[in-house]
């Protein structure tokens, strides 16, 4: 929304031009599905300060962070489907296909499938072997300190839905049925048939009993395409060890195993919520359950159909910002939640036009590490890359329509983008409809390395929509947007 709107008489000269600022910050006000309209915001991530003295809020769209190539971690293999990584004992590992890799070490074992995202754990630090756990659904592997792989099938539950949780010494995993199981406390090589529980305190669709688990502080968290129940550990001496915690049942459901991403005290997942439709749903032990999935995005989440349970989340922890980051098939499209400034943006692959090839994520030597879709490698997302392996990616900024609530003529004197000077050949573009996207002008090309960046001689119009658009390989920071306007008479 824009800051000021005309008020009072027209007049003859230009004592009556207003100056008005827009700030660079705003949610996505899609009507439908189309990307080719309405405010939007791509391929970056929002700011904002407060000055701690006058309380004045100050907000910033800056361009996101960029992908290199890990070196020395990198599979050796070809090309092959991501299937999740994981910092452990001070080694990056990766799952490739059908393949496990100790940073660039094929470790020998060859996994039942090769698509579809693993589950990952490690035992406590004080348990008498200490192991990271892989689990492809129908086997679990176990890696020691050594990088030894004992194969688990003997009453490993099976199949189920790849997820593998940690908690109180035991290792969790979760059948599609709805029945979730345990290993013997501190031994993951050892599961007893016994040691099961159901959730049940609501229907579910045949074979959507068990959709997923996580795990929220000391409480396991089990999905359904219906409802979320969850259990705590009551040290039960037969059977599990855990029991129902029945205030916290909940009719929201869950609609894709790999939508559901666990951050710190925080679970967030792609909710089913039956007759209402989709939506994105965050559990906290401080909040309880927060839907934060704007209209628009639940009109887009709607639109997968039957796509939405392949969906793919992942977390980017990176610049103090904890992202959650939305694959979606069916839109070949990435929608990235921001914890902090409860906003959505769009992030997209090099080429432009379609989702960001990105479907895993781990925290490694201090870096974030991210695994590439389709060929499986490992990438480093680096704050002061912003390229994604050597390609440009452009940065979007398109504004919502304006009029400063009147439909009279408007005679645009200038236009000014408020920004970061760049010693750069690499410029911002900008462009304005008149008509909603119907028609656009002609791109200018706005000098970003003057104390002035701005155009003029920009005609007049009722309502007027602007963007910009930035490629350079260069940080790129947008304060705000001015428009200086005379009312027509």
């Amino acid at each position: 929304m824009a800051e000021d709107t005309f008020q009072g008489t027209t007049g003859t000269d230009d004592s009556d031009i207003k100056t008005i600022r827009i700030p660079a910050i705003g949610s996505l006000l899609y009507r439908g599905t189309a990307a080719s309209k309405d405010q939007r915001f791509v391929n970056g991530f929002f700011d904002v300060f407060k000055n701690s003295l006058t309380e004045k809020l100050s907000f910033y769209f800056n361009k996101r962070w960029g992908l290199t190539q890990t070196s020395g971690r990198q599979p050796t293999g070809g090309a092959a489907t991501a299937r999740g990584c994981y910092s452990w004992n001070g080694i990056l590992y990766s799952v490739y296909g059908t393949k496990i890799y100790s940073n660039s070490t094929d470790l020998g074992v060859t996994l039942t499938s090769s698509t579809g995202l693993c589950g990952f754990a490690e035992t406590r630090s004080g348990a008498g072997t200490r192991y990271l756990g892989i689990n492809d659904g129908i086997k679990l592997f176990l890696i020691s300190t050594t990088d030894v792989v004992t194969t688990v099938t003997t009453n490993y539950p099976t199949p189920n839905t790849r997820d593998l949780q940690y908690m109180d010494g035991y290792f969790f995993v979760l059948r599609n049925n709805g029945i979730h199981y345990h290993c013997t406390v501190d031994d993951p090589v050892t599961w007893d048939v016994t040691k099961f529980l159901t959730a049940q305190m609501y229907t579910a669709d045949i074979d959507k009993a068990g959709i997923g688990i996580a795990r929220l502080a000391n409480y396991l968290v089990q999905f359904s395409d219906k409802h979320t129940q969850l259990f705590f550990d009551n040290a039960n001496a037969a059977g599990s060890a855990l029991s129902n915690y029945e205030q916290a049942v909940s009719q929201i459901g869950c609609a894709s195993t790999d939508s559901i991403e666990q951050q710190e005290d925080r679970v967030i997942w792609v909710s089913n919520l039956g007759k209402h439709g989709y939506g994105v749903h965050m559990l906290s032990e401080a909040g309880g359950v927060k839907d934060v999935a704007t209209p628009a995005i639940k009109r887009i989440l709607q639109a997968e159909g039957t796509s939405i349970s392949t969906c793919v989340a992942l977390t980017v922890h990176q610049g103090g910002h904890t992202l959650y980051v939305l694959n979606l098939d069916g839109a070949n499209r990435t929608f990235v939640y921001d914890y902090t400034s409860d906003l959505w943006v769009e992030w997209e692959a090099a080429a432009g036009g379609a989702k960001w090839p990105i479907v895993a994520s781990c925290q490694h030597l201090n870096q974030l590490i991210v695994q590439h879709a389709t060929n499986g490698w490992l990438y480093v997302m680096s704050p002061t890359i912003y390229q994604d392996d050597s390609v440009n990616f452009t940065v979007l900024m398109r504004f919502a329509r304006v009029d400063f609530d009147t439909n009279q003529y408007k005679f645009q004197k200038s236009f000014d983008v408020i920004c970061d000077i760049q010693a750069s050949t690499t410029n911002v573009s900008f462009q304005y409809s008149n008509d909603d996207w119907v028609t656009l002008s002609t791109a200018r090309t706005l000098d970003m390395s003057l104390s002035r960046v701005f155009a003029t001689n920009l005609g007049m119009f009722r309502r007027r929509s602007v963007q910009l658009s930035y490629t350079g390989n260069n940080p790129f920071r947008v304060e705000a947007i001015e428009f200086r306007v005379k009312l027509g008479a």
